[in-house]
C-alpha cells in the first residue's frame, strides 16, 4: 500500500496547486512527468483532475455554434474576436480547484433522517455517501451539495424542483429518488443504492463484444423512452451515467439537469451549456431549454460509439465498421443515424433505437461482462457504486464513486481538455481487466466437412470442440492491439492439437483470407509423454478454393502438467514481433523458441507495424480429436 503523500499546513497536498497548470498548458516536460506519476498516487489530486472545468467555455461556445459554410473565413476571423476578447474571469461558472466537500461533520454522522456512513464519491459540486435510513434501517445513497461550489441560490433551487420531480418517474431501468430536502441548510437528492459497474468503466479498458454494447444501449433506450414519454429528458447521457448491476440489467443515472422539453424557457438560461462535451447534441450546445428527447438519441449513439470503438465519435470521424469491421452493416447505418446533426434526420425516438438494437444485442452477457470486471479487482475491496468517473489520461485508477444522481454537481458531468495534455512517459504495457469470450459467428472456419464438426457452449461457459482437420470456432473481433488471450484447455489423452488464433481476416465476400495459430501437439516421435510441440504460424485461405498455405513461424517445446489436468495457455500479441507465451504461468523465452526462416523476417523487423497485423477475428482452434477450452478471456493491454 502507497504511504499517504504528505500535506501542508492546511491539509492540502503541496502539488494540488499544479494540477490546474498541468491542464492549463503551462508546466515544462519534467514536471508534466512528476504530477502524471503524482496522480497515481494521490486520490485528492487525481479528482481535482476529474472535477477541474476549462477556464476558456467561451472557446467551445464560440466552436459549437458555427454554421458550415463554404467559406469559414469570415467566421473564423469573428471567431478569433471573440476568444482574443474573452478574459478567462468573464466565465460565470468557478474552476475547481479540489472536489467538493460539503460541511457534514465528521463520518459517520447523522444527517437528517439518513446517517452518512463513508464518502464513495466527490465531485466539482457535491459529495456522495453510502447511508442508512435511520428509520426504515435501509442502505441508502445519500448526495449533499457544496454551497460553496454552486452558482447561485437559484440554480441550488432549481436543482431541487428538478430532483423531486425527477422522483415521479417509475421504470426498472432508473435508478429511483426517494427524498430530497435541506437539512441544516445543505441540499440532498437520497436515492436506491445500487451494486454494479458503470459502462465506462466496463469499456475503460477497451472496446466491448458489439453484442454487449448494443445490449446496454438498448436498455438505456427502453429506460429514457418511459421517461420521455413522461415529457422528461435527460440531457446527459453518457457511459458512466449507465449502471450494470450483477444480472446484466442496465439502470439509467444522474437527472439532475435532467429537464422537461414541454417546459417554457428558463427567465436566465443557464451561463454554459450543461453536460458532458463529447456526448452532447448540436443543438443543446446552443438551444439548452428547448431540446427534445431526440438529444438524448445523439448522446446515445456517442456512448454506442464509445462502448464499441472504445472513445467517443469525433465529428467526421468516419464510418463505424472502419473502426469495428465485426459490426454489421445495419448497425452502421443506425449509428450513423443517431448521430445526425440534423435533428429532423435522426432517429426519431428512443423506443426506435431499442428496437433496432434488439438484433445485434442477441447474444449478450453483461452479467458475465460485470463478473469479470468485478474479478479483476484481484481482491481489491469491493465497492457498491451507482457511477464511477471516466477520467481523461489516467484512465487505469478506478474510483469509487457516486450515487445515481452523479457527482458532478446539479447533474453537471466534469469537462476536460482532453488526453492529448498527457505527455508521453516510458513505455511499458499495462493490463487492464480480463472479460470473457464467447462464440459469436460459430464455427468460422474448418479444413474438413462442417458437417463433421461438433461444438458446444455449455452453461459454465466451457466450450467444446471436436474436429478431425483444424476447425476455427470464432470468439470475437479484436480492435486494438496489444492484446492478451488466455484459456484453459483439456484434452482425454492429448493427442490432438489445441490452440487460439488472432489476427483472422475475411474477404469481401465473407470467405475467410489469413489467420495466425499458436497451438499444442504432440511431438512427431514422442519419448517423453509430457512433452508437446508448442507451435507458432500463418496461414493463408485462396478465394478459389484451393488448399490453405501453412508458413511455420517458430515453434518451442513445452511439459504437460498432468497432476493438474486443464492447462493453462496465455498469449500476448501486438506489442512485438514475437508473440510472448506463457505457458501453465511460466514464459516460453525467445531464445527456446526454434525461429524458421520467414520468423527470423518478422523477428528482424521488429516491433513496426505488430499491433495492426494483430487485429481480426480470435478464437479457439482444434484438430484431432475433442479438446475442452475452459474460461477463454482476452484483455486489451495499454501501452504508457
Amino acid at each position: 500500500m502507497n504511504a499517504a503523500p504528505p500535506t501542508d499546513a492546511g491539509g492540502r497536498c503541496p502539488l494540488s496547486a499544479r494540477v490546474a497548470e498541468y491542464y492549463a498548458g503551462t508546466l515544462d516536460d519534467a514536471r508534466c512527468r512528476e504530477l502524471e506519476q503524482h496522480l497515481e498516487e494521490c486520490d485528492a489530486c487525481a479528482q481535482a483532475a476529474d472535477t477541474l472545468t476549462d477556464a476558456s467555455d467561451a472557446t467551445i461556445r464560440a466552436l459549437s455554434s458555427l454554421t458550415a459554410v463554404d467559406d469559414d473565413e469570415p467566421e473564423f476571423q469573428r471567431l478569433e474576436a471573440t476568444l482574443l476578447g474573452t478574459p478567462a474571469t468573464a466565465v460565470g461558472w468557478p474552476r475547481a480547484g479540489r472536489p467538493a466537500d460539503p460541511p457534514v461533520g465528521a463520518l459517520p454522522c447523522q444527517f437528517g433522517n439518513y446517517e452518512l456512513q463513508r464518502c464513495i464519491g466527490r465531485g466539482a459540486w457535491g459529495a456522495v455517501y453510502h447511508a442508512r435510513h435511520t428509520r426504515l434501517d435501509l442502505p441508502i445513497a445519500v448526495k449533499v451539495l457544496d454551497p460553496g461550489r454552486l452558482p447561485d441560490a437559484e440554480a441550488a433551487e432549481q436543482f431541487l424542483r428538478e430532483a423531486k420531480a425527477a422522483g415521479q418517474l417509475r421504470h426498472p431501468g432508473i435508478v429511483r429518488a426517494t427524498d430530497a430536502g435541506q437539512h441544516n441548510g445543505l441540499y440532498y437528492l437520497a436515492m436506491d443504492l445500487i451494486e454494479g459497474v458503470d459502462a465506462g468503466r466496463l469499456a475503460g479498458e477497451g472496446p466491448l463484444r458489439v453484442a454487449d454494447a448494443c445490449e446496454v444501449v438498448r436498455q438505456a433506450a427502453e429506460a429514457l423512452d418511459h421517461a420521455h414519454a413522461l415529457g422528461w429528458v435527460h440531457r446527459d447521457v453518457k457511459p458512466s451515467n449507465l449502471i450494470v448491476d450483477h444480472e446484466g440489467h442496465v439502470r439509467l443515472l444522474d437527472l439532475g439537469i435532467a429537464g422537461r422539453h414541454d417546459a417554457p424557457p428558463a427567465a436566465a438560461p443557464p451561463v454554459r451549456p450543461l453536460g458532458t462535451a463529447e456526448y452532447m447534441a448540436p443543438e443543446q450546445w446552443t438551444d439548452f431549454d428547448r431540446v427534445d428527447g431526440r438529444a438524448d438519441v445523439y448522446s446515445l449513439g456517442c456512448t454506442l460509439w464509445r462502448l464499441l470503438v472504445g472513445r467517443p465519435p469525433v465529428p467526421g470521424g468516419g464510418s463505424l465498421r472502419r473502426e469495428r469491421p465485426d459490426a454489421s452493416r445495419r448497425l452502421e447505418r443506425l449509428v450513423a443515424q443517431m448521430l445526425t446533426r440534423e435533428v429532423a434526420l435522426r432517429v426519431g425516438s428512443a423506443a426506435e433505437v431499442a428496437k433496432r438494437l434488439r438484433g445485434p444485442a442477441r447474444t449478450a452477457n453483461l452479467a458475465a461482462l460485470v463478473a469479470a470486471e468485478s474479478l479483476s479487482q484481484d481482491g481489491k475491496d469491493s465497492r457498491t457504486t451507482s457511477v464511477v468517473q471516466e477520467r481523461a489520461g489516467v484512465s487505469r485508477r478506478r474510483f469509487a464513486a457516486a450515487a445515481a444522481a452523479g457527482i458532478g454537481g446539479i447533474g453537471i458531468g466534469a469537462w476536460s481538455n482532453g488526453a492529448w495534455l498527457f505527455a508521453k512517459s516510458e513505455q511499458r504495457l499495462r493490463r487492464s481487466h480480463w472479460r470473457p469470450l464467447q462464440p459469436t459467428d460459430g464455427l468460422w472456419l474448418s479444413f474438413g466437412a462442417a458437417e463433421e464438426v461438433e461444438h458446444k457452449q455449455l452453461a459454465d461457459g466451457t466450450l467444446r470442440l471436436d474436429a478431425a482437420e483444424l476447425a476455427l470456432l470464432s470468439l470475437g473481433h479484436a480492435v486494438a492491439a496489444p492484446l492478451g488471450v488466455r484459456v484453459r484447455i483439456r484434452q482425454n489423452e492429448w493427442l490432438g492439437a489445441s490452440g487460439v488464433f488472432f489476427a483472422g481476416r475475411q474477404l469481401a465476400d465473407g470467405g475467410v483470407e489469413s489467420f495466425q495459430l499458436i497451438e499444442l501437439r504432440p511431438p512427431d516421435n514422442p519419448k517423453d509423454l509430457s512433452a508437446r510441440r508448442l507451435l507458432w504460424s500463418a496461414w493463408s485461405v485462396g478465394s478459389d478454393g484451393g488448399p490453405p498455405t501453412r508458413t511455420p513461424l517458430a515453434e518451442t517445446l513445452v511439459r504437460l502438467d498432468r497432476a493438474a489436468g486443464d492447462q493453462l495457455l496465455e498469449v500476448t500479441i501486438g506489442a512485438g514481433a514475437f508473440p510472448a507465451v506463457r505457458w501453465n504461468g511460466g514464459l516460453a523465452p525467445e531464445e527456446a523458441w526454434t525461429l524458421s526462416a520467414e520468423g527470423q523476417r518478422r523477428a528482424a523487423r521488429g516491433p513496426r507495424g505488430a499491433a495492426a497485423a494483430c487485429v481480426g477475428r480470435i478464437g479457439v482452434a482444434a484438430a484431432g480429436g475433442e479438446s475442452v477450452f475452459l474460461q477463454p478471456e482476452m484483455t486489451y493491454l495499454r501501452v504508457s
